[in-house]
């Protein structure tokens, strides 16, 4: 699932789109005009940016810069306009896709699923994970194996980096302790589920001056991690 910001004048347009995402799982924010768009982006964590542009209005592709700017955030530009001045000033400012209006409800939607799935493919790959909750930044280095929180570095064990690691890879599921100890820990130290709730507490202790609500508890399921990933 995925949070998808949309730009367009015309709220039917919006509306349909949404009506499209929305069946495959995603949550889909609207938003008319310029300023709407900047400040939807500043408070919130956007996977896909999607912005209408008409022949006369391009003032709307210079939030591609912001966006950017901000954020690995995907940019989609759609226009009806035939000018082929729209479509190289749209890359030239970074735009992502760029879909000729009308078109085909099902095919923009493979056009998103396809963005989406090649952004997810490259967070997997990277070496740095951010994520967001509130105004609080988590980053993690998965290569120096460095957690830290608002650039303030967290001195955790192995282990505790190892725990939080997979519960940040797997934002917003619930993991359960006997997956969580499968995972994370040696099968070879015959340690019980008890010992998942040890190290959630050390890494709560650890955070918890930053954001308390980062590691909730699922009553009798697991732990969630509750941030977003934003690049």
């Amino acid at each position: 699932m995925a949070t998808i910001l949309i730009t367009d004048r015309d709220s039917s347009e919006r509306k349909k789109i949404k009506e499209y995402l929305s069946l495959s799982g995603h949550v889909v924010l609207e938003r008319e005009t310029a300023e709407e768009t900047e400040e939807a982006c500043r408070n919130t964590a956007i996977d896909l940016a999607v912005i209408s542009v008409q022949n006369n209005d391009v003032s709307l592709l210079h939030l591609i810069k912001g966006i950017k700017a901000r954020s690995s955030c995907p940019v989609i530009v759609m226009s009806s306009s035939d000018l082929e001045s729209i479509l190289i000033l749209s890359y030239e400012l970074g735009c992502d896709d760029y879909v000729k209006k009308p078109f085909s409800y099902r095919e923009f939607c493979l056009r998103c699923s396809r963005i989406l799935e090649r952004r997810a493919e490259g967070r997997r790959n990277s070496r740095i994970l951010l994520y967001a909750n509130g105004k609080v930044k988590i980053a993690l280095n998965k290569e120096l194996r460095i957690a830290s929180i608002n650039d303030e570095k967290l001195h955790l064990t192995s282990t505790e980096y190892r725990v939080l690691l997979f519960l940040c890879e797997h934002c917003g599921e619930t993991l359960s302790r006997e997956t969580i100890l499968r995972t994370c820990f040696d099968p070879n130290e015959g340690t019980s589920e008890r010992i998942v709730d040890s190290h959630i507490k050390n890494i709560r202790a650890k955070t918890e001056e930053y954001c308390p609500d980062l590691i909730m508890t699922v009553r009798n399921s697991g732990y969630k991690f509750q941030a977003k990933l934003i690049s």
